[in-house]
């Protein structure tokens, strides 16, 4: 299994505007106003953006496009920080991907009004095109694609298999009891978490995390590493005919018999 790299972003233009206030005594005054922008220029942050854009391939069938539209809002702080990003209109749920990417970016060049920073809000539309290499190339595409599929479905049984939930499972995480606050009154039937892990170039698990609510647990970690521990080795990611380290973020759902 390997995780596929986006194979192509376009960036159309950023829009950026600061917070003001306008004092009532001075309407007349004529505000200095910079816009925020990247410290090494608007092209490196796009470069850098794109470089660090990659989406596992359970995400790609997921989405099931070839091509996505889309626009982050995002506000640079006095500091030039980047926070509170945006996915608008998130139909397809990316705003944790984008999130993750901003965390890895550098600071921007804080907007100023009058010579003093301050907090700007800026957005750029961006088009995403989807490269699968193995699907587009053959003439059966939808058989290698169903393949693809069935093979994530057989790593998704192995796991389960192997994977021996706490005693006191029920009791953290399904219900809120005793010293356990970490659990919630449920009315579902169904209780979701998610793992991320490296893959390396032998096809290894590594950095092996587990999170509920996008919350890291280490306590369930711990089973969830005993788990993969026991699983089948993955085919590493290939790039530029080179094995390498890809990352991966899966759903883990399991039902719940009352």
């Amino acid at each position: 299994m390997k995780k596929f790299i986006l194979g192509f972003i376009l960036f159309v233009t950023l829009v950026s505007y600061a917070q003001t206030e306008i004092d009532s005594t001075s309407v007349a005054f004529k505000e200095d106003v910079v816009k925020a922008k990247p410290i090494d220029g608007i092209e490196n942050f796009k470069l850098k953006f794109a470089e660090s854009f990659s989406i596992p391939t359970e995400r790609i069938l997921e989405i099931n496009r070839k091509q996505l539209s889309l626009i982050i809002s995002f506000q640079v702080d006095e500091n030039g920080k980047l926070n509170h990003i945006k996915v608008l209109n998130d139909k397809y749920k990316l705003t944790s991907e984008i999130n993750q990417i901003f965390t890895t970016l550098p600071d921007w060049i804080p907007a100023k009004k009058n010579g003093i920073n301050v907090k700007s809000f800026n957005s750029f539309p961006i088009t995403i095109n989807f490269r699968l290499p193995d699907y587009e190339k053959s003439e059966n595409s939808l058989e290698k694609r169903t393949a693809l599929e069935t093979e994530y479905k057989a790593f998704y049984y192995e796991f389960n298999s192997h994977m021996i939930y706490p005693r006191d499972f029920w009791e953290r995480y399904y219900y809120k009891k005793g010293a356990y606050e970490t659990g919630e009154n449920k009315t579902s039937n169904e209780f979701k978490y998610i793992i991320e892990f490296t893959i390396n170039e032998e096809g290894n698990f590594e950095n092996i995390k587990t999170f509920i609510n996008e919350k890291p647990d280490e306590y369930l970690n711990k089973a969830v590493k005993r788990s993969l521990a026991k699983c089948t080795p993955w085919e590493p990611a290939i790039e530029n005919g080179k094995k390498v380290k890809s990352n991966m973020r899966l759903p883990v759902t399991i039902k719940i018999k009352k």
